[in-house]
């Protein structure tokens, strides 16, 4: 082949073969995307298995700072052979070992066991349930002591292959803690028992001073519901025997009779005074006494009281003065409990005030303050500062020497405190020795109260007047009078029959269910305190017959103990009055009951 051959054959082999060049670039361009691409996602994976070993590495960083620090023991064994791979600072504190003489060798190696049982109780456990939690029990340290703890445990995986995980926490401190507490509480225990036991010995100590207590409160009330009427029944024949000469039932009196009458009447009055100040002094410490408002005149109420002292301040030449800022003031209290506080303070200064001085009752009502005072002053003999506190005591008198010249059981001033306390009220005092006393008694006053009844009928007070003894000369009705005093009998007998009544006299409850059916009278007085049958009972059995459902039946008795009226009009008593009673209020009662 010569030089031109070849140039003329050149082009034509090149032309016929540019096309198959062309392919195999094409072919190798895309074998090298593919490996390009092969290479991107071989650098995506090895950037993501770079993330993910960084992860593992902060992972385990994290771990092995937790488990490190960590306060819980904490230990790795692999599962396979049981050897100890991992331990923290917390595990070696524990047991006393070194971590180089701990890993590579079993609890069982270590003696750390002490009840081999329980090791095979966690195991069966963690197979059972791939987890064991609060599981209790003793392990043994390096230097052989034992320690209480509460044990954790599970299976995790190290490098694949896997292992178990115990959590130990010494709780031998808590133990001791809670055996201590045991013991204490065992300890309190028995000491609330033995203060249970005291407590119970305590009360009833209590329980039997109570019940001598209430022993003594019941003996006293008999004997005081026995002293009033052992002492009111023949007072009742002395005033009655009194009311009778003076209003001349056996005749007339000379002028000097008259007097020594009168004496014995005001000494048997003084002696009821005594009696009742007692009685009542009683009923307010036991709170059995209570008090019953009612709209008062204030000025009838004070005259009434006034009225009630005049006389005494007569014989002494005392002058009496009476002072009202309101004549026309009503108050809201118990009338006959405040007459009696006000004649209380009344007689008290009559009785300390010297001839020719004066006693002094001084109303003030402010309604703006919504208080009444009532001041009783007088010019008497005073009383020293150092023994005000002592005034109010029962049972207390300034004065109590055997040499004093005035007479009293010093229950007037504390009876009076009580009534006004129970009022809602007080009482003040003032007095200098030698220049006369003050004493004011403040009450509720509430004028509000009465404005919408101007014609309300007020409780008028007046002094008793004294009837002339004139018998009326027709036969006015007859009475059953049972009672089995026959002094009683005699003074209630002869001053009804002189009064125009005829009189049937009944010493017992039978005596007076006989009688009743005989002589069928228009109205009976019972004594209450009669042999065989009392007067209740008697009262009882006359209510159930049919004569005798709406007879007149008056309590006339010496029973005034609290209960006492009520228990009788509960026996059907249609009325009932307290020994001594004076023979024309008793008049008085018959007459309303009878005519209206």
């Amino acid at each position: 082949m010569n030089a031109n051959d070849t140039e003329e054959d050149g082009p034509t082999h090149v032309s016929a073969h540019a096309p198959t060049q062309s392919q195999d670039v094409a072919v190798l361009q895309q074998a090298l995307a593919r490996q390009e691409e092969e290479l991107g996602t071989l650098r995506a994976r090895l950037h993501k298995l770079e993330r993910a070993e960084e992860q593992i590495r902060q992972s385990d960083a994290r771990f092995a700072t937790i488990f490190a620090h960590s306060p819980i023991a904490l230990g790795i064994s692999r599962l396979s052979d049981s050897k100890i791979t991992h331990v923290n600072p917390a595990f070696t504190a524990l047991y006393g070992y070194t971590a180089d003489e701990i890993i590579g060798h079993t609890a069982l190696e270590l003696g750390i066991w002490v009840h081999l049982k329980d090791r095979q109780r966690i195991m069966e456990q963690m197979h059972e349930q791939q987890r064991i939690s609060g599981f209790e029990t003793t392990i043994r340290d390096a230097s052989g002591e034992g320690h209480q703890v509460l044990l954790s445990g599970e299976f995790v995986s190290i490098h694949g292959e896997p292992h178990v995980l115990i959590q130990l926490m010494d709780i031998s401190s808590l133990k001791q803690i809670q055996q201590e507490l045991q013991e204490l509480n065992q300890t309190l225990e028995t000491r609330v028992q033995q203060r249970t036991a005291e407590v119970n010995d305590l009360y009833e100590m209590l329980r039997q001073a109570n019940a001598e207590l209430v022993r003594a409160a019941r003996a006293k009330d008999e004997f005081l519901a026995n002293m009033s009427h052992e002492l009111r029944t023949p007072i009742n024949a002395i005033l009655g025997f009194s009311e009778s000469f003076q209003e001349q039932i056996y005749g007339s009196l000379t002028e000097r009779q008259r007097d020594a009458i009168g004496t014995i009447e005001t000494s048997g009055r003084h002696l009821l005074t005594l009696i009742n100040d007692i009685l009542d002094l009683s009923k307010v410490e036991a709170r059995r006494l209570e008090i019953q408002p009612e709209p008062v005149a204030v000025q009838e109420i004070c005259r009434a009281s006034m009225a009630f002292v005049r006389e005494q301040a007569f014989k002494k030449r005392l002058r009496l003065n009476l002072e009202l800022n309101d004549q026309d003031a009503v108050i809201e209290a118990d009338v006959t409990r405040l007459k009696q506080i006000l004649v209380n303070l009344l007689s008290n200064a009559v009785k300390f005030t010297p001839s020719g001085g004066t006693v002094g009752l001084e109303v003030t009502v402010e309604a703006e303050e919504c208080v009444a005072r009532f001041a009783v002053h007088d010019t008497g003999i005073g009383i020293a500062s150092a023994d005000l506190g002592r005034l109010f005591q029962p049972f207390s008198q300034i004065d109590s020497s055997l040499a004093r010249e005035t007479e009293g059981t010093g229950l007037g001033l504390a009876l009076v405190r009580r009534l006004a306390e129970m009022h809602g009220g007080s009482v003040t005092v003032e007095s200098e020795l030698g220049q006369g006393s003050r004493f004011t008694v403040a009450l509720p006053y509430h004028p509000a109260s009465f404005k919408a009844a101007p014609d309300l009928a007020f409780v008028v007070v007046r002094p008793a007047t004294t009837t002339p003894a004139m018998p009326e000369a027709a036969l006015r009705g007859s009475i059953l009078l049972a009672d089995d005093n026959e002094i009683n009998v005699k003074v209630l007998h002869e001053y009804l029959q002189a009064r125009g009544y005829a009189v049937t006299v009944a010493r017992d409850g039978y005596e007076a269910l006989a009688l009743a059916n005989q002589v069928h009278p228009h109205l009976i007085l019972m004594d209450i305190q009669m042999p065989r049958l009392d007067g209740l009972a008697a009262i009882r059995r006359l209510r159930v017959l049919p004569a005798y459902t709406t007879t007149p039946i008056i309590a006339l008795t010496a029973l005034a103990m609290p209960g006492d009226r009520e228990r009788c009009l509960e026996a059907g008593a249609t009325e009932y009055l307290a020994k001594p009673v004076s023979l024309q209020a008793l008049v008085r009662t018959i007459e309303q009951l009878l005519h209206g």
